[in-house]
């Protein structure tokens, strides 16, 4: 049974928002409107961290990403060929590596990369999903979830949990959705929106 406070909260976190034209057009109005946007989020997500049952709070081993020792030649490899685990686990390491030299995934070097994850997300497993998006947090931040690359992955992957999510239990729920929050994308995931709202009924 979740309470009315949870659901509340979830309302909050998964709601999503529209700007106007006329909004759009009012540079301070919609910048104010961000901020809001910004701070209720944060503000349910706080409380659901304190909920004991739902703490949502991830281990730091979990989102801690180790540097490999790997040298990897971006040019050399044949992202199309690699199997499932492989995949991830190569973006994974080119994921830390750009974390630690401040890459850009929008940078064009990065094009196969993306579009081939992109492609395959549809046909991995919900823990190799979750996975990506793991790595994909490790990217310095875009200035908007459109951003080239970015938005081909985040965007497959969000398409990929959106036709599972009825089958998933609450508790799985709530611990994806904390991985779309790491990526400040709560309210861009079609995911996190549906699967709260299920949640919230």
């Amino acid at each position: 049974m979740i309470s009315s406070r949870l659901k509340f909260c979830l309302r909050c976190w998964g709601r999503p928002r529209f700007f106007t034209r006329s909004t759009i057009k009012l540079n301070d109005v919609a910048e104010n409107f961000k901020k809001a946007e910004l701070s209720e989020n944060g503000f349910a997500h706080r409380v659901l961290e304190n909920l004991e049952r739902y703490n949502l709070r991830l281990a730091s081993d979990r989102l801690r990403q180790e540097r490999t020792e790997e040298v990897l030649n971006l040019s050399e490899i044949q992202w199309k060929n690699l199997s499932a685990n492989e995949l991830c686990r190569v973006f994974n390491a080119v994921s830390v590596s750009a974390k630690t030299d401040g890459s850009l995934i929008s940078d064009i070097k990065y094009n196969d990369m993306c579009a081939s994850i992109a492609v395959r997300c549809p046909d991995l497993t919900d823990s190799q999903l979750k996975s990506l998006l793991t790595s994909l947090a490790c990217w310095p931040p875009c200035s908007s979830s459109q951003e080239p690359n970015f938005f081909y992955i985040w965007k497959a992957i969000d398409n990929a949990f959106v036709t599972r999510h009825k089958n998933f239990k609450p508790e799985k729920v709530l611990e994806i959705t904390e991985l779309w929050y790491q990526l400040h994308l709560t309210r861009r995931s079609d995911f996190v929106y549906q699967g709260l709202n299920r949640l919230a009924k």
